[in-house]
């Protein structure tokens, strides 16, 4: 509890410098980044701590996003990782970034389209936030295309002659291969976290 006081004192004093001691390795417990001592301790007062919580939100929502997220914001989120293009009305993108900091002076065609470029990029770069919201909406595309295959299109070859597909040359239908391509990126994503847990172990 004191550990929680002291680091909220110093939050309050200084924001930057508090969250760049988080990252500071101590001698006197063999290099340790104050963050695994935190997650070591299992302490739920020191990670309520204002400072933390900070901490963890920068880490969650990014800089780039707005500050003032409520039930309206997460609703622009989800439209937007659904539909990118909304990313270019002003009124969405203004709402969803804390400020709009690649205004030019210029006005020319070409100063625009790379104002609109960056935000695709301030939008998707290094939010958790966002794999979130795309991994949960991966896996309900997954499940409704999983269950309409298995119940309208999976049947044997031989009912239609050979043939379950509308298309030309084509034996199965396009939802069954657009499932398979779902499977081996699952398999191929469960692969990597495998090796990347190994590597942080070892």
């Amino acid at each position: 509890m004191y550990a929680a006081d002291i680091l909220d004192l110093c939050y309050d004093d200084n924001k930057e410098n508090t969250i760049k001691f988080l990252h500071e390795k101590s001698i006197l417990y063999h290099d340790q980044q104050s963050l695994v001592l935190i997650d070591d301790l299992c302490s739920k007062t020191l990670v309520s701590s204002d400072c933390m919580q900070s901490y963890m939100n920068t880490k969650w929502y990014g800089t780039e996003f707005h500050q003032n997220k409520n039930f309206i914001w997460e609703i622009l989120i989800c439209l937007v990782c659904i539909c990118p293009i909304l990313l270019f009305i002003p009124i969405i993108h203004n709402r969803i970034f804390q400020r709009n900091k690649f205004d030019t002076n210029g006005y020319n065609f070409w100063s625009k389209i790379t104002n609109k470029f960056e935000l695709f990029n301030r939008f998707y770069h290094g939010n958790a936030v966002i794999r979130f919201h795309y991994n949960m909406a991966s896996y309900t595309a997954f499940l409704i295309l999983f269950s309409y295959t298995i119940l309208f299109d999976y049947f044997p070859l031989n009912i239609y002659k050979e043939k379950r597909s509308n298309i030309y040359r084509l034996p199965i239908p396009l939802t069954e291969i657009i499932l398979h391509i779902f499977l081996a990126s699952i398999a191929l994503e469960e692969i990597r976290q495998v090796f990347i847990i190994n590597n942080e172990v070892f």
